[in-house]
Parts: structure tokens; C-alpha cells; sequence
């Protein structure tokens, strides 16, 4: 190559040129690939929460400017790790608030449960952050907090969070944080209704939002009640058809209990078909009779819990009716088992010992639990499972699992 100028010859890579300074149209210098267009907006329901601080303009005055801007930092710390801990997405602080969304850039059919959750949270979180705070400088902060659910218009890139979402919903949403007393949640009727008939509301009466020629209905939240299908959900509504789909459960446990081997299960579908309700009718339907034992839990993408809550959850629901029976004199296998997932993994779903030692004695409570009768062991929400669970469950269900052990995933592809 050479160059265009004084044509001195130059190596291939050349950018510029070594005696005049010249540009060069080397491969460096080639057209620059198209730049991808900006993702389009697009409409969709989002949850959107307000928080903001109470009587920040008096805490400035007893406050130098660095000690303000530590306790500042520190409260949107402490919020946003609520929010981010269930899914939601800080958009933007303004002055002494946060504006976080819940369904961007992906909608979840909880997002409002979520947002209440983060809401009651971010509360929690203020008040162990107070007592650190008036400790050292004698301060207590206070907030208040407003949720409005409904159809926004929404970028999908969360990295512009300045201008991820627009509409009537996020700024009622700001009135709603606006007219809540100190330490108060208020929140629209679509996030109530949204969020499941386990929350725990009073009605304020009809708000005038600035903004809003008529008033707007609101309710302040007191609670929020456990998410559990059948808390969720309606299961007395008559269960028609399905029954290849419950002769497949059925098979499944019969060649595990013939084999003398562990069995295992993944009932697959989209959201809504029905793979929980199936399941339970198929428990329903066998169990009454006593055929087997079963423990039930379910696998949760945010909250706070050990890694194998649904694993403890499973089988602490089978030891009630199986503990009497576990241990007989002499039986020192099972009590060291039971002794060591007591103190850990049946505690709080947190594994206090290797991974191995806890599988084997996982395989030990198991086995001797099914000696008696075959046992099912369920988990909903399988697409949810920590990678820890998922590896613990193939272990218990590989050739050294225990026999007679049926396990039933139920979840999304």
C-alpha cells in the first residue's frame, strides 16, 4: 500500500502515513458496519411504583452537604435492592425519589404482587436502615408510596431508563405517591385487582389528583398474603378431560414403584394451560386412598429464601405423617440423616453441609420414608428452580437415588 499523498510505501495496516501524516483507507479505516435501528416502542402492562422521602428539605437543614449526600445514596441503595430483588427495574431518581417499573423489559403475570412485595419491602429495608442512621447521626428518614398498574408505552432497551415508559399510568401513579401519609403505600384499583385476592387493602375514598377532573379510587395496603396456587386460584371448578394426561402421571408411578427405582417427571406447558391443576386432580385422585405419600413446593424467582425452599418445603410436608416411622431403635443411619438436614436444609432451605453429604442423606430420609408406601415428591414452577435444586434433584433421581421416589416438575419450556 501506498500512500495517496507523497506515495511512500507503507505496510497494509497502515491508518496514517509515516512520512506525511495522510490518512489511509487501510482495512481500518473500511465503512463502519450499519448501525442496528432503535428498537420500536411498544404498548404493554406494566406496574409502576413511586417512592419518596418525607420532610427531606428538614433533614438538609441539620445535615452538612456530605453527610446528606451518604444518607441519600444509602436510601436509594437500600430501595433498589428491594426493587431489583423482585424483578423490577429502577428507571430514575428525581431529587429524593424513585420511579421503578415492574414488566420492563419483560411482563410477568405478577408484576403487580411484585411491586407490592418491593413496596412492603423497601418499608422494611427504611426501618432497619433507621436504626443505623439514628444511631449514628440521630435521623430517622420517612417515605411514602404510590403504585398504579395499566397499559404504558414502553422502550425495550433497559439501559435508557430516562425514557423507558410514558402514559396517564406513571403519573398517576407520582399523585398517588403525592398524596400518601407518611409511611403510607397507596395503590390503584387495577394493581388490587391485579395483584391476587391474598392482598390486604382499605379503600381511601375517591382521590383528587392534580391533573384529574374526576376523582380516582385508591386504597392503602396494609398486607400481602402468600402466593400459593390455591390461595391464587380456583381448583373447585369441575376437572373435565385430561385423562391421557392423568394415565401418564399414573404410569409414571407404577413402573417407578415396579422397578425399584427413583422416577422422574416433567409435566411441560405455557402459562395458564393447566399443569398445576392437573397435577393436583391426579394427587387428589390417588392419594385419598392412601396409595402414597406426597410433599409439594414451589419453585420462586424473588423473595427472600434458601435455595431448596421447595425442597424442604416437599419434604417437610411428608414428615408429619411419616416421622413417627422413621426411626426404630438402632436405626443410627436415619437419625444422623434427620440430624443433619434439620439443621439446614429443613430449617430454612439452605444446605448446611456438602453437596454430597446432604444428597445422601436426602437419599437415606427418602428411602426410608417410601419403604412403607411409594412417595411423590412435587415442585411447580420448575422453570424457576436454582441451578442447585435442579442439580440436587437429578442426583436424587439418578440409579443411587431412593427407590420408590417419584419426582414431578411441573413448568414452563
Amino acid at each position: 500500500m501506498t500512500c495517496p499523498s507523497c506515495r511512500q510505501e507503507l505496510p497494509s495496516t497502515a491508518r496514517f502515513c509515516s512520512s506525511c501524516g495522510t490518512p489511509c483507507a487501510g482495512p481500518a479505516a473500511a465503512a463502519p458496519a450499519p448501525v442496528a435501528p432503535p428498537a420500536e416502542d411498544e404498548r404493554k402492562p406494566v406496574t409502576v411504583l413511586f417512592c419518596d422521602l418525607v420532610g427531606s428539605t428538614a433533614l438538609s437543614g441539620v445535615l452538612d452537604p456530605e453527610t446528606l449526600r451518604a444518607v441519600t445514596l444509602r436510601y436509594f441503595e437500600a430501595m433498589s435492592a428491594q426493587i431489583v430483588a423482585r424483578g423490577g427495574t429502577p428507571e430514575k431518581f428525581i431529587g429524593d425519589a424513585v420511579m421503578a417499573v415492574f414488566g420492563v423489559p419483560v411482563v410477568r403475570e405478577d408484576d403487580a404482587r411484585r411491586a407490592l412485595a418491593a413496596a412492603l419491602g423497601m418499608r422494611r429495608a427504611l426501618d432497619a436502615l433507621n436504626e443505623e442512621l439514628y444511631a449514628s447521626l440521630g435521623i430517622r428518614l420517612t417515605t411514602r408510596v404510590g403504585v398504579n398498574t395499566g397499559q404504558v408505552v414502553a422502550g425495550s432497551d433497559a439501559t435508557a431508563r430516562q425514557a423507558l415508559v410514558s402514559g396517564e399510568v406513571v403519573n398517576i401513579a407520582a399523585r398517588l405517591e403525592q398524596n400518601a401519609g407518611p409511611g403510607e403505600i397507596l395503590i390503584g384499583p387495577q394493581t388490587l385487582l391485579a395483584a391476587g385476592p391474598t392482598v390486604t387493602a382499605e379503600p381511601t375514598g375517591p382521590l383528587q389528583l392534580k391533573g384529574k377532573r374526576d376523582g380516582v379510587e385508591a386504597y392503602r395496603l396494609l398486607a400481602l398474603g402468600a402466593d400459593d396456587p390455591e390461595l391464587l386460584r380456583r381448583f373447585d371448578a369441575p376437572f373435565v378431560g385430561r385423562t391421557t394426561e392423568l394415565d401418564a402421571l399414573g404410569r409414571s408411578l407404577d413402573e417407578t414403584v415396579r422397578e425399584g427405582l427413583p422416577g422422574l417427571l416433567r409435566v411441560t406447558g405455557e402459562a395458564g394451560i393447566g399443569k398445576t391443576r392437573l397435577v393436583r386432580e391426579w394427587l387428589t385422585r390417588r392419594s385419598g386412598a392412601g396409595a402414597f405419600a406426597y410433599g409439594a413446593g414451589r419453585c420462586r424467582t424473588y423473595g427472600d429464601h434458601g435455595t431448596l425452599a421447595p425442597l424442604a418445603d416437599a419434604v417437610r410436608s411428608l414428615l408429619p405423617h411419616t416421622h413417627a416411622h422413621l426411626t426404630a431403635p438402632g436405626d443410627e443411619a436415619t437419625d444422623d440423616a434427620m440430624a443433619l438436614l434439620s439443621g439446614g436444609l429443613l430449617r430454612d432451605g439452605t444446605p448446611n453441609a456438602p453437596f454430597e453429604d446432604m444428597c445422601a442423606a436426602l437419599t437415606v430420609v427418602l428411602k426410608r420414608t417410601a419403604r412403607d408406601r411409594p412417595v411423590v415428591l412435587v415442585f411447580d414452577d420448575w422453570h424457576a428452580a436454582a441451578p442447585l435444586l435442579a442439580r440436587t434433584v437429578d442426583r436424587l433421581t439418578g440409579d443411587a437415588g431412593p427407590a420408590r421416589v417419584l419426582v414431578i416438575c411441573a413448568g414452563r419450556p
